[in-house]
């Protein structure tokens, strides 16, 4: 089996991916590290909410605990409409840090707000096995009847500065 480190920002937003990736001979395991979340309360909230059950459905958390609060804010307080790009490219740029610290060859970030499905997991398993060194950009269903249209705008526009970013 392979194991994938999963960045998670909370238990519910990965819970949709967790059965099909382990239908398809993957072990997720949970990577907990989101400076981001505040306030303090809903940071520890949804880690302690994480940590409580991970255990139920027999998935590995790592925790790195690193609130975090005030770097997160030096960096974005003087740019704050760009806030979600630093966000994305900080916690995604620490997963695969630890991914390659600690011998990962995969992580994933899943969100499971309507814009992505689960049922899409064993496409991506078939392309990572025909280009095990790519990088894997899901496309996201904005259009989807379940997503709340504050999500269609926020997702809409992080799309057009991670394109921009990556210059595609």
């Amino acid at each position: 089996m392979t194991s994938v480190l999963m960045h998670t920002c909370c238990a519910p937003c990965s819970l949709s991916c967790i059965d099909p990736l382990r239908a398809e001979g993957i072990v997720p395991v949970a990577f907990w590290y989101n400076p981001n979340i505040h306030p303090w309360k809903e940071y520890e909230a949804r880690r302690d909410c994480l940590l409580n059950y991970a255990p139920t459905i027999g998935m590995r958390v790592i925790v790195e605990e690193d609130y975090g609060l005030r770097e997160f804010v030096e960096h974005v307080a003087g740019d704050i409409s760009h806030r979600c790009t630093y966000c994305y490219h900080h916690r995604l740029e620490e997963t695969a840090r630890y991914a390659a610290e600690h011998g990962y060859r995969y992580m994933l970030t899943i969100d499971s707000d309507g814009q992505h499905y689960a049922s899409d997991i064993p496409k991506f398993v078939e392309e990572i096995a025909k280009t095990p060194d790519a990088l894997l950009v899901g496309a996201r269903n904005l259009r989807s009847d379940n997503m709340p249209g504050k999500n269609t705008f926020a997702n809409k526009f992080s799309n057009f500065w991670f394109l921009s970013l990556i210059h595609i």
